[in-house]
């Protein structure tokens, strides 16, 4: 508790804080300047580490210049680029139709994905995370996540990559689309080529500040509740209830995931 007065007081901590948030701010806004897939996989990077709160009003603004682009799935032809950017908007609720994802099978003789696919791991995790937002009747987002769960369950069985196998367990069990960022793994950065080394380690910085911060902030709220809890005396009174009020209060907060709603 006392290191949550200190984290949350200390200028330079605080200044160190805000200079990164403000530094990934001004990438969010240039980086993809030139090529937009650089601010996808951003933005990608932002969620997956859970620290995207803070880049709400850049993230939404990008999205939506990509939606915009109504062709914008013709100029990204790799299956993690495509799968990016469907599953992005998509979970933003922005309407993009699953037909994007038969530039994969149009070629292919037998009218299935082609077996050539099953070779690009980093594709076959994009399109299992993009066929999670299928919705009723997108036969072909069905397709694409029986193709792809099937070929990453076949490479853990002769995969030598630790990482790599674990990053595939991690996806298959635990979807971003159905899981909390909190509780991902962090390490797949290390592997991630869609941004460069500054991305990379700025992120890291900042991820690590803002889970220390975060975390100090619900260690002293929990107290609060604790305390508040027990000078009720609403579990002796309440015999049915529940005296469970450090679990009452976990649970939104692992949902809720800025600091800034705290008191």
């Amino acid at each position: 508790m006392g290191r949550s007065i200190v984290l949350l007081h200390h200028d330079g901590f605080n200044t160190k804080f805000e200079r990164l948030v403000k530094d990934v701010k001004y990438a969010l806004r240039t980086e993809g300047n030139d090529n937009r897939l650089d601010n996808l996989a951003l933005v990608y990077v932002i969620q997956r580490m859970g620290i995207e709160y803070h880049f709400q009003e850049e993230i939404e603004s990008i999205l939506q210049k990509e939606h915009v682009e109504s062709a914008c799935f013709l100029k990204y032809q790799t299956p993690f680029d495509v799968s990016l950017c469907f599953r992005l908007l998509r979970q933003e609720s922005y309407h993009v139709p699953a037909d994007v994802f038969k530039i994969f099978i149009k070629n292919n003789d037998d009218g299935g994905f082609g077996l050539y696919l099953k070779q690009d791991v980093s594709g076959l995790i994009g399109l299992y995370e993009a066929s999670q937002l299928g919705v009723e009747e997108e036969h072909i987002l069905d397709e694409v996540a029986n193709f792809s769960g099937e070929h990453l369950n076949a490479c853990l069985a002769h995969n030598d990559s630790c990482v790599q196998s674990r990053i595939i367990k991690e996806t298959l069990k635990y979807p971003c689309y159905k899981s909390l960022a909190s509780y991902k793994d962090k390490s797949f950065i290390s592997n991630f080529k869609g941004i460069n080394g500054w991305g990379r380690s700025t992120l890291q910085e900042l991820a690590n500040i803002d889970f220390s911060i975060t975390q100090e902030i619900h260690q002293h709220e929990l107290d609060q509740v604790s305390r508040s809890w027990r000078s009720l005396g609403l579990a002796e009174d309440l015999k049915l209830l529940r005296d469970q009020p450090l679990k009452w209060d976990a649970w939104p907060m692992a949902v809720l995931a800025d600091a800034k709603i705290s008191q």
